[in-house]
């Protein structure tokens, strides 16, 4: 049986998948958001579809492993298995899809390890496999994903460190590894990453200090880095990375002051520092700040008076200032923040 495409989103199918499937000469076949739908993934599933281009089962119950058969598809350019029951580990073979531009498995029941394997799909742009079961560590292979511009890997169990190789990637622009058990220290090499513009470090047992060399980083927008185990200072440097728009260390180890620096990033939109053990007052150049919606330095070791310049946020919906050691009043200015929740 010839066919081109088969298409079933969005309608919520119910029952098992229908055999005829299987005798289908596709190049898509994406059943997706039909979470009646029930059964499992069978090695017949990819009999006669050498010429797939695109599968998705994203948003179903569909469960089971994935056939290894599926190394035998050299089209494939997209899997999509995403809150759905798949299980198992990642088979090597999904490597053998030279042509595999993104892989996402989200939020379903895949366990093992990553595969080593994973390296040599040359063309992998995009892989997402957070909130499943995965353990063990990242493998160092992974730094020659050339190609890869988006690692999602959070909300699993994997631990060791972060490779260095990693900073091999130079198309990486979304990193996220939080929610995991990993430690040791941030490379330094991930600096290099030009076009990188989020990194999800948070939750995890890293140690040492932050990175300067994120400096680099000129697209950088989100930067999390909260409930490590991270220690020294908040770089000054990081003034420079005026397209950041989310700055989160809290629940840290950090001293030193909260750098005035931090007050030229114009477009920041939340900024929390707080449990952490950072001192002396609070700059007075955070009021320039003034698309901050969520502010948090509550819970550090901050003296002096609370700036009035804090007035002119007019935009933000959260302040927390206590735990610390303030004197003086609260400023008149902040009758002006109509928006404070």
């Amino acid at each position: 049986v010839l066919s081109k495409a088969f298409f079933l989103q969005d309608i919520g199918m119910v029952g098992t998948l229908p055999r005829v499937i299987n005798y289908l000469y596709l190049v898509a076949l994406m059943i997706s958001d039909s979470p009646g739908l029930v059964g499992t993934l069978s090695p017949d599933l990819f009999m006669y579809m050498d010429i797939l281009r695109f599968i998705a089962f994203d948003g179903t119950q569909i469960g089971g492993t994935i056939p290894t058969e599926i190394g035998l598809l050299p089209f494939l350019d997209e899997i999509f298995f995403s809150d759905s029951l798949i299980s198992g580990k990642i088979p090597s073979e999904i490597a053998l899809c030279q042509s595999l531009d993104s892989l996402g498995i989200s939020n379903a029941l895949i366990t093992g390890t990553l595969p080593t394997e994973l390296a040599n799909a040359y063309e992998l742009n995009n892989l997402e496999l957070q909130k499943n079961e995965l353990e063990g560590t990242i493998p160092t292979e992974i730094g020659r994903m050339i190609a890869l511009s988006r690692l999602d890997i959070r909300d699993n169990a994997l631990s060791g460190t972060i490779p260095a190789e990693l900073g091999n990637i130079i198309l990486m622009q979304f990193l996220a590894i939080a929610n995991n058990d990993f430690v040791g220290t941030i490379p330094t090499e991930l600096g290099t990453l030009e076009l990188l513009d989020s990194v999800y470090f948070e939750e995890n047992g890293l140690t040492g200090t932050i990175p300067t060399e994120f400096i680099n980083c000129a697209y950088m927008k989100r930067f999390y880095l909260s409930s490590n185990k991270l220690v020294g200072t908040i770089p000054t440097e990081y003034g420079l990375l005026t397209t950041l728009t989310h700055l989160s260390v809290q629940n840290n180890a950090l001293v030193g002051n909260l750098p005035s620096e931090l007050g030229k990033l114009v477009g920041l939109k939340l900024l929390y520092v707080f449990n952490n053990q950072l001192t002396g007052t609070i700059p007075t150049e955070l009021g320039n700040l003034t698309k901050l919606t969520k502010l948090s330095l509550r819970d550090n070791e901050f003296t002096g008076r609370i700036p009035s310049e804090l007035g002119n946020l007019d935009g933000v919906g959260e302040m927390f200032l206590y735990g610390n050691s303030f004197t003086g009043t609260i400023p008149t200015e902040f009758g002006l923040l109509t928006t404070m929740t």
